[in-house]
């Protein structure tokens, strides 16, 4: 009973370190991956304030970025099968402004 016990919490502590290491992993890639993208789009690493992730509902995970001229702007971008890409409308946080135009929006997310 003992031994059955023993390897059932192995199992269990096991599939919970496999799981927050995937997801661990998953965001680092992401934050790698969009901050080569940024880079092949020709800004620079002093353009980017902060890239950060996060594992959500949809899409699974997806990376915030601040610009260092926007600094009140956020953008969204994910990663799937045709590589990142930007996605959503980004989220203005320092102003009221609703209709206001982004200097980093893409064309096409």
């Amino acid at each position: 009973m003992k031994k059955w016990l023993i390897i059932s919490a192995s199992v269990v502590i096991c599939a919970v370190l496999l799981f927050v290491g995937f997801i661990n992993f998953e965001k680092y890639k992401l934050k790698r991956d969009v901050e080569e993208y940024l880079l092949m789009k020709g800004y620079k690493s002093s353009d980017i304030i902060s890239i950060t992730t996060h594992y959500g509902k949809l899409p699974s995970f997806g990376a915030r970025v601040i610009f260092a001229d926007e600094p009140e702007v956020m953008y969204f971008y994910l990663e799937d099968t045709d590589g990142v890409r930007q996605y959503a409308t980004p989220a203005n946080l320092g102003s009221d402004k609703t209709n206001s135009v982004f200097k980093h929006q893409e064309k096409k997310y």
